[in-house]
């Protein structure tokens, strides 16, 4: 058998080169894949320990919030996600103390590991690491950190399955390649013809080890020959069947995960042999073993909620004649009672008759969003009930809100009436009594002092009912065409003298062209400007005040700054407050604390915002903007004067005065009398209608509010009389607003006129709308000749003493209204025509005037 066994081996000179050839490629070959095997050996189980940690590092990551809110079935699902790895042997997180609150072996679960590293006083390392790596398994730990601080570890093992499985095959490819080089080359030694026999021989051992299942094997042959042709047809196919079923079994893979991680139970129905299969997933769907479940279609069937198999049952049956494919949600019933809703997705499967056979399809769980569903209906009603009880509640006091506004309005109407009516009596009395030149002098002051005192009373009257009009939302604006040049030249004109008596700096600065005529509300401008200077003037001592003006697109920006005290941060917004006053000007003891708030009120409604900026012992800034276009040339207001009757061959004029108050009554009509009007009275609406009925009018004095018929209803009947559209009537009211003069000419009115009464107003109004024509005061004074010193030209104080006229002139300067006021009552004695004159221009604030007369003889001298 040796000597058989010999001659085999070195029978040949060809033989023994190719034995020698072959033993030299052995051991080179065997000596490199030792080398190679035990590099890739490495490799392999270091990237296995990378895996293994970074597997556990993700653990760690994901669970920290659930192992810090002790959701250990939130832990279960992530550690049961991680067996779709198939290297992983097992996976488990512990806490602090070492036990297992979650494991890929739920048998595990509670148990204790002993061997994890201890936390000292200075804490651990955050860093994962390798417990252990040896032949069958990589062990790592990691610590699971929430807010850098450990609450606990994640513990993975990784098999080598995959690694040795690996080794095996680069061992079997180096044992083939290494066989594949012998064979080579002991052919190339070899005679030609057994390369043919060799090269398929080639394609045959390597679909022999594709048969054996190393399906990464491949034949390789290079050459331009037949057989190396066949061989890359060969390998050509293997590759394409290779990457099929790599592609099969990825999606294979990938919906085992799918199905895992999503509890997505998967089920096969033989619709011939009525099977049906389901697998782990689908069991735990319906709270069953796999053992309790019959496999058949009416045993799931039976599962079902008993109100919804019949619409389940007609589904399927609908999918199986082809009208759709099964797929809807339904409930099941567990063993235990409780209900568990499902959806389900199917396809049908038929022959090529159309003849179904197999039905395939899932289920998963939507128990849980119908749950939220639930309660997210449930805290909708909820709110959708709290939205309504809280509507209701804002309607309520919405409604108590315009209730009390009402009443507040009423309040304040029937107020202005009870306040405004008596006040109108006093002061008219007082001023019809001013023209009697027959009281003496004494008397004349002190009916200077009530009515010194009923303005000053009518004036805190105004600032209140102004405050509650602004409240009540019921100011509004009157725009119309004004002289800006000349409305500022007045108020510098007041505000300069006040400044210079105090010895301070007052200016007025332009930046770029004014317009000299805009559209505005010049009444309220004056009054925030006035109110602005006059409190830069009364609380600086030292210093400059400025009032600057700058233009802008179809507005104007005004800005009044002082040197004064300032204002402290905390009182910045306090100072709009209704009867808020800061230290100085309590100390100063003057004003309301309402000026301020009114400003503010009027210059929103003229469309701007006040703002103010201060700081203590740096003065004052108050700014606001406001819309002011350019407007054509208004048109031009008669000035007042003073009215002392009809021109003489003027026709009778007829006069009705509609009051129900006596005293309001007495006064306007001694008013009237005294100028030459013909006037009658009437004490209610029902009276006035007769006295129109009798003697026909040509105007009507109507007050709004009077017993048995008021203003408004009287009005109405008198316009639907014959002549009554001819007659002109005016209203008479007490009333607080405004804008109740909309309602008042709605009615018929031509015009109104508040309480308490202006003389001049009053003239002015019967004087336009009947076209009259009277004799002034003015005209009278300037056509008597002086018979005394008293009788003096009304433009001539040099008949006054010098320090009469001294004194008048410092008072002017101060703008000093009472001051002037006792000086012009101690004249009137002695020069009552020139007392009665400048007593007129103070009440046009025309101190100017005043000033100017006073120095003029002083000039005339020099």
């Amino acid at each position: 058998m040796f000597k058989r066994l010999r001659n085999l081996l070195f029978g040949s000179l060809r033989r023994q080169l190719i034995i020698g050839v072959a033993l030299t490629i052995t051991a080179v070959m065997a000596l490199f894949m030792w080398g190679a095997i035990e590099r890739q050996r490495a490799l392999l189980l270091e990237r296995q320990s990378e895996y293994a940690v970074a597997l556990a590092q993700s653990v760690a990551t994901s669970s920290a919030g659930w192992l810090q809110a002790r959701d250990f079935y939130g832990l279960q699902e992530i550690i049961y996600a991680q067996r779709r790895y198939p290297e992983l042997v097992y996976a488990m997180i512990l806490d602090l103390r070492g036990r297992i609150v979650a494991h890929s072996d739920p048998a595990r679960l509670n148990q204790f590991v002993l061997d994890l590293p201890k936390i000292d006083a200075g804490g651990i390392s955050y860093t994962p690491y390798i417990v252990s790596r040896g032949k069958d398994l990589v062990d790592a730990l990691s610590p699971v950190v929430l807010s850098n601080h450990q609450i606990g570890w994640v513990r993975v093992g990784l098999g080598q399955q995959t690694l040795n499985a690996r080794l095996a095959g680069i061992t079997r490819d180096g044992l083939v390649f290494a066989a594949a080089a012998i064979l080579i080359g002991s052919v190339l030694v070899g005679i030609m013809g057994w390369r043919l026999t060799r090269r398929l021989y080639v394609i045959r051992q390597a679909s022999d080890a594709i048969q054996a299942g190393d399906s990464r094997r491949r034949a390789r042959l290079d050459g331009v020959d037949e057989a190396a042709g066949l061989a890359r047809a060969f390998d050509d196919m293997l590759d394409t069947l290779a990457a099929r079923d790599q592609a099969l079994r990825l999606a294979t893979e990938r919906l085992q995960v799918a199905t895992r991680a999503g509890i997505i139970g998967i089920w096969d129905w033989d619709v011939v042999k009525r099977e049906l299969i389901w697998d782990d997933v689908m069991c735990r769907l319906y709270g069953i073993r796999h053992d309790q479940f019959a496999g058949t279609y009416d045993a799931w069937l039976s599962r079902l909620h008993a109100e919804d198999r019949s619409r389940v049952d007609q589904n399927i049956q609908e999918a199986l004649r082809g009208e759709r494919e099964y797929g809807l949600e339904f409930r099941v019933v567990w063993p235990d009672g409780s209900i568990r809703y499902l959806k389900a997705a199917s396809q049908t499967i038929r022959d090529q008759s159309g003849q179904p056979l197999r039905m395939v399809g899932i289920n998963y769980d939507l128990t849980e969003r119908k749950q939220a569903e639930a309660e997210l209906e449930q805290h909708r009603h909820h709110l959708e009930q709290l939205v309504r009880e809280r509507t209701e509640q804002l309607e309520r006091a919405r409604d108590t809100a315009e209730s009390a506004n009402r009443a507040k309005s009423v309040f304040l109407s029937n107020m202005s009436h009870e306040l405004r009516t008596p006040l109108n009596a006093i002061l008219g009395f007082a001023q019809l009594m001013e023209r009697d030149q027959r009281l003496p002098a004494d008397v004349h002051h002190n009916l200077e002092t009530i009515n010194r005192a009923g303005r000053h009373l009518l004036a805190l009257i105004n600032d209140v009912l102004d405050i509650s009009r602004i409240e009540a939302g019921r100011t509004t604006v009157q725009n119309a065409e004004f002289d800006l040049n000349d409305t500022l030249t007045g108020i510098e004109e007041m505000i300069r003298l006040r400044a210079e008596h105090k010895g301070l700096s007052f200016s007025v600065e332009h930046s770029g062209q004014l317009p000299r005529y805009v559209y505005g509300d010049a009444n309220h401008l004056r009054q925030v400007l006035i109110n602005l200077l006059g409190n830069a003037v009364k609380y600086t001592e030292q210093g400059r005040i400025s009032l600057r003006l700058t233009p802008g697109a179809d507005s104007i920006r005004f800005e009044v700054s002082d040197s004064g005290p300032g204002i402290a941060t905390n009182d910045l917004e306090r100072i709009f407050q209704p009867f808020y006053q800061t230290e100085s000007g309590v100390a100063k003891g003057e004003g309301t604390g309402l000026g301020l708030t009114i400003s503010r009120e009027y210059v929103r409604l003229m469309g701007g915002e006040l703002h103010v900026q201060s700081e203590l012992q740096h003065g004052s800034v108050f700014s606001f903007s406001l819309p002011l276009p350019e407007a054509d040339v208004p048109l031009v207001e008669s000035r007042q004067r003073r009215v002392l009757g009809l021109e003489p061959g003027h026709p009778a004029v007829r006069i009705l005065v509609a009051e129900d108050n006596p005293d309001n009554q007495e006064l306007i009509a001694s008013l009237l009398a005294s100028t030459g009007f013909e006037v009658r009275l009437a004490g209610n609406g029902r009276r006035a209608i007769e006295i129109f009925q009798d003697w026909q009018p040509h105007f009507i004095w109507m007050d709004m509010r009077m017993p048995v018929l008021d203003g408004y209803q009287a009005t109405q009947a008198i316009r639907a009389l014959p002549g009554g559209n001819e007659v002109k009537i005016v209203a008479l009211t007490a009333s607080a607003f405004h804008e109740d003069r909309a309602a008042i000419l709605a009615v018929g009115c031509d015009d109104m006129l508040a309480k308490p009464i202006d003389e001049t107003r009053l003239y002015l109004l019967m004087g336009d709308l009947l076209g009259l024509r009277y004799r002034y005061a003015d005209q009278a004074v300037s056509a008597s000749a002086p018979s005394k010193p008293g009788n003096a030209s009304p433009a001539d104080l040099t008949t006054l003493p010098e320090p009469l006229r001294a004194e008048l002139q410092a008072a002017a300067e101060l703008l000093d209204t009472d001051a002037v006021r006792t000086i012009v009552d101690g004249m009137l004695a002695d020069y009552p025509q020139l007392a009665r004159l400048i007593g007129e221009w103070m009440s046009d604030y025309r101190f100017e005037k005043i000033i100017e007369l006073c120095r003029r003889p002083e000039e005339d001298q020099r």
